[in-house]
């Protein structure tokens, strides 16, 4: 079963990464840092299921190694 963004959010944020809300009634969260923002879809908040895919580029894109960011999920 695939994290719930509540999870996901809270991990990231243990390695520096912030969580930033939609804005204009969207649906993608922003995680940023060192200047770099990647968009993780969450259309039903903290409930929503996050697919594999964004977690792994989201590792890559901020240099966070997956295993173990998976380990605070």
């Amino acid at each position: 079963m695939p994290p719930r963004f509540r999870n996901v959010k809270r991990a990231f944020e243990q390695f520096g990464v912030e969580a930033t809300p939609p804005t204009g009634g969207g649906s993608h969260w922003k995680l940023a840092k060192d200047g770099k923002t990647y968009p993780i879809p969450a259309s039903h908040g903290d409930k929503t299921e996050i697919a594999e895919i964004y977690i792994r580029k989201a590792c890559l894109l901020f240099g966070l190694d997956e295993k173990e960011l998976r380990k605070h999920l």
